[in-house]
């Protein structure tokens, strides 16, 4: 993106929620997934983690994996200019869908 840092935008972005979604969830211990990458607005590195939900009634828990789709936002950790006092991220989001 070169050396001009991203604005903060808040903005709904379908290209942002296109390209995480093309990146593969992975297994990771204990039955939870994750994927990672370059933000495609900001190109500084964001990820998510999905985790099995476990329930104390139940005597055998399964790890599936959770169906649909979940709000995400770029996690990069970087304060953008424009960005509102103590948050981090350039603004893109969407929702992306978990892991099948």
């Amino acid at each position: 993106m070169g050396d001009t840092p991203t604005n903060f935008d808040p903005k709904l972005d379908a290209a942002w929620v296109a390209a995480v979604n093309s990146w593969p969830w992975n297994v990771r211990d204990g039955g939870s997934y994750s994927k990672s990458g370059s933000c495609p607005n900001c190109d500084h590195t964001i990820g998510f983690v999905e985790r099995p939900m476990t329930y104390a009634h139940l005597k055998e828990v399964q790890a599936t994996p959770i169906e649909g789709t979940r709000f995400a936002a770029c996690n990069c950790g970087v304060v953008h200019p424009g960005a509102p006092e103590g948050e981090t991220g350039c603004g893109a989001r969407g929702r992306i869908e978990r892991a099948e």
